[in-house]
């Protein structure tokens, strides 16, 4: 039995081209859009309530943000699975057994989230009822005056809560896949005792995480922008003024979506033009770049996940054979 070490500081930097793999980058642009749609029909809800009392829109809203960043989270007990798979076997195993296994945890693993995300919501609320207090007509301003320290830690345990759920984000789906047995309470756990055994050492590896997946964000989006600039130039010089009708013919659900490409098609004046062949082009095109604009989304939020593996298993000093 020959005994792997376990990646180092230097595996960060390789991660940025195994994120790049199809079958992982189409998995996660699939968690995504299923997040996009939760998201859309609750934002779409709160608009419809709109005029009814200010806070049920809001509610809305936010539940639809909740929601869209838990299903996040379990795709990404899987995806986890997968990467810690590779790590133990250097193959990659098959998606659909890494799909099987990932799911199984990810009750546990949304278990083990809702904790540091309750916390920073419960510190919002407190926040925000202690501001609420200047608004009380007369005692107003003293009461603010007086919860000024009460809001200075509520502002500490925010701070704290938020980056514990940034690092629970990241780390948490690998920690559920390296122990499917494990509940909600004992992944949390895990995760804190990780955060506390070397503390320096394991915020230098998230905060190398951030900055590479920031500055791989940015490569990667200025390759998106040459390569519609590539077809927007190919539009104009083969599809002519019909290409930049279907793009007209484009339906509202997709309605923000041609915006960056005025800058590299002209599109022509007036109103999309009538008939089956226009309507269903359009239809297909929003449909394609939605597409486009997943996939493009999906790759940082891959890189964290698969950064996420690497730093479990560096900084809690495991060894896995191969």
């Amino acid at each position: 039995m020959i005994m792997k070490p376990g990646p180092n500081y230097k595996d960060l930097f390789r991660v940025v081209y195994g994120t790049l793999r199809p079958a992982k980058l189409i998995s996660q642009a699939a968690v995504l859009a299923a997040a996009g749609l939760f998201l859309l029909i609750f934002l779409s809800l709160g608009d419809l309530f709109q005029s009814s009392l200010s806070f049920f829109p809001v509610t809305l809203r936010l539940l639809g943000w909740i929601g869209a960043y838990l299903i996040l989270i379990a795709g990404a007990g899987p995806l986890a699975r997968l990467n810690l798979e590779e790590w133990r076997r250097q193959r990659t195993p098959p998606l659909a057994s890494a799909w099987s296994g990932g799911l199984k945890s990810s009750p546990a693993l949304l278990l083990s989230t809702l904790g540091p995300l309750s916390f920073a919501l419960a510190m919002t609320l407190v926040l925000v009822f202690l501001n609420l207090l200047a608004r009380i007509p007369g005692a107003g301003p003293i009461l603010w005056a007086i919860s000024i320290i009460p809001q200075f830690f509520a502002g500490i345990f925010l701070a704290a809560g938020l980056l514990t759920l940034l690092a629970g984000t990241i780390l948490l789906p690998s920690i559920a896949a390296a122990n499917p047995g494990a509940g909600g309470v004992d992944l949390f756990h895990r995760l804190a005792s990780l955060m506390r055994r070397d503390f320096f050492r394991f915020w230098g590896y998230l905060a190398t995480t951030l900055a590479l997946g920031a500055l791989s964000f940015a490569l990667m989006t200025l390759l998106f922008m040459a390569a519609a600039r590539l077809v927007g130039f190919f539009s104009v010089w083969a599809g002519g003024e019909s290409a930049g009708r279907v793009l007209l013919s484009i339906p509202e659900l997709f309605e923000n979506l041609p915006s960056g490409w005025q800058a590299v098609y002209p599109f022509p004046g007036g109103l999309p033009p009538g008939g089956l062949a226009y309507s269903l082009g359009g239809a297909l095109a929003g449909a394609s770049l939605l597409g486009v604009y997943v996939l493009w989304l999906s790759y940082p939020v891959l890189y964290l996940f698969s950064s996420g593996t690497v730093i479990y298993l560096a900084v809690s000093g495991r060894r896995d054979s191969c």
